[in-house]
């Protein structure tokens, strides 16, 4: 599903180059508010990807991994198996590492179907794309995802409820992302991006200005 719907918005680029006026729709600050200062027109492969194939779906993804890793502790708990894995033979480090790997293949699987929605949309409609700035983009929405994942599993440490754990996860995870786009917005409000995990992903930067910044790879 998320190979067909990548492969739809690069697809679907080639109709929104004829419609007039996007761009300055997504000047509205209403719009800005949703999905931050995109310095990309949304009317070209790039821009349209960057918007609906990769911020929207970082968002939607990193919300996946969060509501399914938010499970991983708290769960043990709620289900009462805790004590039972404890009195195993290995240590939490190890149990909650080896929780955490769980995510790790479903992760590469995910950017593996939106690498591949991109190549096969830019073949299909003949558009000749640089592909290595797709991979640093998805590559850091790998990372964005698993950083979501982490910070799930250490609220679900601090909880007893998985279905509570996974809301306030999913509701972080919401207000980072506002965070993100409304400081990019509003520049009284820069400060508030640097706590965001959304900020350290900057696809402007990577899809739009082909730089990317090793530090934001790290920080993730």
């Amino acid at each position: 599903l998320i190979l067909l719907y990548v492969f739809f918005i690069g697809y679907s680029s080639t109709a929104t180059k004829n419609m007039g006026g996007l761009d300055e729709l997504m000047a509205n600050p209403a719009i800005k508010a949703m999905v931050g200062n995109m310095t990309m027109s949304i009317t070209s492969f790039e821009g349209l990807l960057a918007l609906k194939g990769f911020l929207m779906m970082g968002l939607i993804v990193g919300i996946y991994i969060a509501f399914m890793a938010a499970s991983f502790l708290a769960g043990e708990i709620e289900h009462k198996t805790c004590d039972l894995l404890l009195s195993l033979p290995v240590s939490r480090e190890s149990i909650v590492i080896s929780r955490f790997l769980v995510m790790v293949p479903i992760s590469v699987l995910i950017a593996a179907c939106e690498l591949l929605g991109v190549y096969l949309s830019a073949r299909v409609i003949g558009y000749n794309v640089d592909m290595i700035w797709f991979v640093y983009a998805i590559l850091i929405m790998t990372i964005l995802g698993l950083a979501a994942g982490a910070l799930s599993m250490l609220i679900s440490a601090m909880m007893s409820d998985g279905r509570n754990a996974a809301l306030t996860s999913v509701g972080v995870l919401a207000a980072m992302y506002f965070m993100d786009t409304l400081g990019s917005s509003i520049s009284g409000l820069d400060w508030l991006r640097k706590f965001s995990l959304f900020y350290y992903q900057d696809l402007n930067s990577i899809i739009g200005l082909h730089t990317v910044s090793l530090a934001n790879y790290a920080i993730l």
